[in-house]
């Protein structure tokens, strides 16, 4: 895939106030990105989120393209974390920090997804680096990446949930796509036992 080119290099005006919201349940923010290194034709990428507080995260992935690609996700995570892969499709994955901590990574559409678990990858044995944590300047350190690849050949919408879990058996959860219009998203979450959550996320560019 195409890395996202360094650009713009200075904000010069903070962000709408459309493109997120605080409440006292939840948050949700936005944002699109269309500037990649290398990209032949046209291309971007809006992303949309929604912390429902204390909980979970619902996350909606919207590539908008003008012929077939090859795209990837990446989920980093700490260097002090291991990753394991889960489900009949091995396609979540438990991210377990040290000393205490998990998170369940959990995509919408399961099928389409081919994964792997990276780290320390650098040029030029690879097209770019990837599977590094950096605290500060300079400063870097090998960390797992998942990477999820998939083949598209229009636009396409994909959603994951992010589920801190104390043991994998709370990865019985999910999150799928319900309805999706030219600017929004609708999710249904479901976790364990709970009710399921019906989430509107906005995905205009």
């Amino acid at each position: 895939g195409c890395a996202q080119a360094a650009a713009p290099p200075t904000a010069h005006s903070p962000v709408g106030n459309d493109t997120y919201t605080i409440a006292d349940d939840h948050d949700s923010a936005r944002g699109t990105m269309s500037s990649y290194d290398g990209l032949v034709g046209k291309a971007s990428h809006t992303r949309a989120v929604h912390y429902q507080r204390g909980t979970w995260w619902a996350v909606a992935d919207v590539i908008r393209t003008d012929r077939p690609r090859r795209i990837e996700a990446f989920w980093h995570t700490h260097p002090n974390s291991s990753v394991t892969l889960h489900g009949a499709d091995l396609t979540s994955a438990i991210v377990q920090a040290v000393p205490a901590g998990q998170m369940a990574v959990i995509p919408a559409d399961r099928s389409g997804w081919s994964v792997t678990i990276v780290a320390a990858q650098q040029p030029p044995q690879y097209p770019h680096y990837q599977g590094w944590y950096s605290q500060s300047y300079i400063d870097c350190q090998p960390s797992p990446t998942l990477v999820y690849s998939a083949n598209i050949t229009a636009t396409a919408v994909f959603a994951w949930l992010l589920l801190p879990t104390p043991t994998v058996a709370t990865i019985a959860a999910g999150v799928a796509i319900e309805a999706v219009t030219s600017t929004s998203v609708t999710l249904r979450v479901r976790v364990g036992g709970q009710p399921d959550t019906v989430v509107d996320l906005d995905i205009t560019e």
